[in-house]
């Protein structure tokens, strides 16, 4: 009996260190927003488009930092050829300045939504936008895109 009630300890304990340890390895909202923009701005520059992507690092990458509602909506959007202009950036053309320069302003987090600020460039063609982010899907993932313009 007792060697059952040392394994049943032992393998609660292990359950919650690769809870903790799966939960340590989430970023931050602003590092998730910061992260992914890099990246996209990036792809979107070398003539690159992952939402349109079959590229399974393209899908993973997106997986990794977008809900799993905004990529539905988005891939609805895209079918029925119902976007004026690029959603994450809410513009036609992406500029050199705007790769360059991603800032992210810490935001408030209220129970599994959180909101930052995002700044792409620093010039005239400076743009700001509000971010909300999910983390109801275990790690924080961007949920809606809102450009201050």
């Amino acid at each position: 009996m007792k060697i059952t009630s040392f394994f049943a300890v032992m393998l609660f304990i292990a359950s919650i260190a690769s809870a903790n340890a799966a939960s340590a390895s989430c970023a931050s909202p602003e590092k998730t927003t910061s992260d992914f923009y890099h990246w996209y701005l990036h792809e979107l520059n070398q003539d690159k488009y992952p939402l349109t992507s079959t590229a399974a690092k393209d899908k993973q990458n997106l997986n990794q930092w977008v809900s799993p509602e905004l990529l539905q909506e988005l891939g609805k959007s895209l079918s029925e050829n119902d976007l004026d202009a690029e959603y994450f950036t809410d513009a036609q053309d992406i500029f050199d300045d705007w790769v360059n320069n991603v800032s992210v302003q810490k935001g408030e987090v209220a129970g599994h939504h959180a909101n930052v600020e995002l700044t792409l460039g620093v010039t005239k063609i400076k743009r700001d936008y509000d971010i909300t982010l999910d983390d109801s899907h275990g790690c924080w993932k961007i949920d809606q895109v809102t450009s201050k313009q």
